[in-house]
């Protein structure tokens, strides 16, 4: 058995099953998705679907969530940050999009 690791950062399984295996428990995602798991977004689901056309569960919440994060250290890219940040994964829940973009 050799001293280091095999390397193979092309392996398909590459992130864990659960960010929380990675992301520390009191980290700022799981914060912030607790405040908008919270929040009551049905006033603000019918006023953007009346905008934007229907909406899938939790669109709102999603958006919000991410633009809270993305707000607190003031990242710009937020699509970029979703698809590269697993934070920001998390709280997209895997979408890769920004709503009305």
């Amino acid at each position: 058995m050799g001293k280091f690791l095999d390397y193979n950062p092309d392996q398909a399984y590459l992130l864990p099953p659960s960010v929380r295996d990675v992301l520390s428990p009191g980290h700022l995602c799981f914060f912030v998705r607790g405040v908008v798991a919270k929040l009551n977004l049905a006033a603000s689901e019918t006023s953007t679907e009346q905008k934007a056309g229907p909406l899938r569960a939790g669109d709102v919440g999603f958006g919000l969530a991410v633009r809270l994060r993305a707000g607190s250290d003031q990242f710009a890219r937020l699509e970029q940050r979703i698809r590269e940040d697993l934070a920001f994964r998390y709280l997209a829940g895997g979408r890769r999009r920004i709503i009305g973009r």
